[in-house]
């Protein structure tokens, strides 16, 4: 209704700069650098969670000029069906369920979006309810209701929600994926190697049996052991932040050369969330290449045209045609 209209996403932004004003003016926002930047309607994107995440802190902020523009169309609309959907979605936005469902999911994602960011390298007034009176979902209240308001938040909304979110979590993330992730947080060198673990860094080569041979799961133990006792003895890791650190400290002290099976899950720690972050590239690439008019196209072309894509850094033009 707001996005496919730029007079309506300009009264969108118009509003909303208006009450940025008004609250810089009333003290209730402070003003400086990156501050107060303009927000519009975002789109999601069914590919990227991160999207939905921004899409619904984008509607949490400029809640009231949304409210305020589809006012303005219901009223004065250029259609009748214009006015009746902006009617519509006003008696909708202006429910306790969508409000609750919307700080329900900025919770929900924000938790999720960290994860996302990882892996891809105003205020309004709400009404308020008691959660014991008797909930009705469009119906008759002659009949009576079953369930109250607290049952049906947290059985009918919050479990649920929970439960789509575990599920895709689930199918992003397989038990191999899952033991991956658990594996390489052992090697953090945070707090004087708090979070390091033998038998997690132990599952987590067995995963690579070319690099590591069942022959060698021996002598990468006895290699950990000694590897913990040295560094946490040596001032020089005491500081540490990150994989990354850890490998170069390595490299300058010559650990890596004492230690080369260790250095080995170190490299294969560095490599997987690049090697996760180009797979969700691919993915979020493949609805941009195969679209409605490409959608008889075969596997390998298909392939082709997503290596040139999403690698297009990588392959210059000039220098390939020269």
């Amino acid at each position: 209704m707001l996005g496919s209209s730029y007079k309506r996403r300009d009264n969108l932004r118009e509003k909303q700069a208006t009450k940025v004003v008004e609250a810089l003016a009333a003290g209730e926002i402070q003003s400086g650098t990156g501050l107060n930047q303009e927000v519009g309607i975002k789109r999601h994107c069914d590919t990227r969670w991160g999207s939905h995440f921004g899409s619904l802190l984008n509607i949490k902020r400029t809640y009231p000029s949304i409210c305020e523009v589809l006012e303005d169309i219901k009223v004065n609309g250029y259609c009748q069906d214009h006015r009746g959907e902006a009617r519509r979605l006003l008696r909708s936005l202006k429910t306790f369920d969508f409000i609750f469902c919307l700080h329900l999911m900025v919770d929900i994602l924000g938790v999720t979006n960290d994860l996302n960011i990882t892996l891809q390298k105003k205020r309004s007034k709400y009404c308020k309810c008691d959660a014991s009176n008797p909930y009705y979902n469009g119906t008759s209240r002659r009949k009576g209701s079953q369930i109250n308001y607290l049952h049906h938040y947290k059985i009918d909304v919050f479990i649920v929600a929970i439960d789509m979110q575990s599920q895709e979590l689930n199918n992003r993330f397989n038990e191999v994926n899952t033991s991956l992730l658990v594996s390489l947080a052992s090697l953090c060198p945070s707090k004087s190697f708090q979070a390091f673990n033998v038998d997690e860094l132990l599952k987590m080569a067995m995963f690579y049996s070319n690099e590591f041979p069942e022959c060698n799961i021996g002598a990468l133990r006895a290699s950990l052991q000694n590897y913990i006792v040295d560094v946490r003895g040596d001032a020089r890791f005491n500081n540490l932040k990150g994989i990354g650190n850890l490998e170069k400290m390595m490299v300058e002290t010559n650990k890596h050369a004492i230690y080369p099976m260790v250095y080995l899950l170190l490299k294969l720690a560095l490599i997987l969330p690049v090697a996760t972050s180009t797979v969700e590239r691919a993915f979020s690439a493949m609805k941009l290449v195969k679209n409605d008019l490409r959608n008889k196209m075969g596997d390998q072309f298909m392939n082709d045209c997503l290596v040139s894509y999403i690698e297009k850094d990588v392959l210059d033009v000039n220098t390939i045609f020269g």
